[in-house]
């Protein structure tokens, strides 16, 4: 395997497989909202260890090597649980707002019209970061302020506009 040969690679995958499904499986039922099925984990896993074969420590026997792919599937899950809980302390989104639908774009711009009478920096930070797509730091700079505060004004321009609409 170290030297690359493809042909043991797929031959390996083919004898492994219902050991590696067992294994999925089994991590499987431990994780409270599992992104990917079985099938994907054993997939997802083969990609980064067939990749990674050349800076692998040398296995000595099946026990070794089950024990080095499960260590990799583990690590896939513990990869999904990061982005999972990275997407959650991410700046808000915009993701509510359809740009396609022109009665929605009108009652924004009448929302934003009375966030800007109310608040006129959440107002500004809003336009900046999600309409015309500045970074969380460009609209820090434009508006001389740090990236906490821009995060706390996109927060209250996101539930004022929420309720608004």
């Amino acid at each position: 395997m170290q030297q690359g040969d493809r042909a043991a690679a797929s031959e390996l995958l083919s004898y492994c497989r219902p050991q590696f499904a067992r294994m999925s499986r089994q991590l499987l039922r431990r994780e409270s909202s599992p992104v990917s099925g079985p099938t994907e984990l054993i997939h997802e896993t083969w990609l980064r260890k067939h990749l990674a074969w050349m800076d692998a420590p040398l296995v000595q026997n099946r026990d070794q090597f089950f024990a080095w792919f499960h260590n990799g599937m583990f690590q896939v899950l513990v990869d999904q649980a990061r982005k999972r809980l990275s997407q959650k302390r991410t700046a808000p989104s915009a993701a509510w707002l359809s740009p396609t639908d022109p009665q929605l774009t009108y009652h924004l711009e009448i929302a934003l019209r009375a966030l800007e009478s109310r608040k006129p920096d959440a107002a500004q930070a809003f336009r900046l970061n999600t309409i015309a797509g500045y970074t969380l730091e460009e609209t820090a700079t434009e508006m001389r302020c740090n990236v906490s505060q821009v995060r706390r004004l996109l927060t209250q321009a996101q539930q004022f506009l929420q309720r608004q609409l």
